[in-house]
């Protein structure tokens, strides 16, 4: 089955919640945000094609990696548990702070959003608008320049597309 087929096939539940996360990525209020309008769509676009990548938009909340204990990544944009397990307790965390995050990002939509977000940023400080730089930062962090990062990179590019040609229907109805 093509993208295009797949995004044509979406159920209502996958299709709310791309509308969702379009609409908070059009006007994003968000204080971890660096530019609080982005009129280009991009970060709408990148918001709903990391989370169709990442969860099936919605579907599947938890991906395991084969990065030993502290990996996988969870929630709605995939957001890697191990750093926001970090993010809110500091590098010496312990199993039970990783299983609680692990949680809320799976449980808690707009708390995935805002860890996403923290990351996206980051990505958009060192990179600016250059969007395929700020996805394979997304997937590898400082390791943005390895195969698989550029991959990741690759395959949000391709949903990112299908979207743009949807652009402006996906906040409103399907085509």
């Amino acid at each position: 089955m093509t993208l295009r087929e797949q995004w044509e096939s979406l159920t209502d539940a996958q299709l709310e919640l791309a509308r969702r996360l379009w609409d908070r990525g059009k006007v994003c209020q968000s204080v971890t945000l660096a530019v609080s309008k982005i009129t280009d769509r991009s970060l709408a676009r990148t918001l709903v094609a990391l989370s169709w990548m990442e969860s099936s938009l919605g579907v599947q909340l938890w991906n395991p990696e084969d990065g030993g204990q502290w990996s996988g990544s969870a929630g709605i944009l995939g957001v890697g548990v191990k750093w926001a397990t970090i993010r809110e307790h500091g590098p010496d965390f312990t199993q039970k702070q990783w299983d609680e995050i692990k949680w809320r990002l799976m449980g808690d939509r707009e708390y995935c959003l805002q860890q996403a977000l923290v990351q996206i940023e980051r990505g958009r400080r060192k990179f600016g608008d250059a969007w395929w730089r700020v996805w394979a930062y997304y997937n590898g962090s400082d390791n943005w320049r390895k195969p698989g990062a550029q991959a990741y990179a690759r395959q949000v590019y391709r949903r990112w597309l299908v979207i743009g040609e949807d652009a402006g229907q996906v906040g409103s109805e399907r085509p």
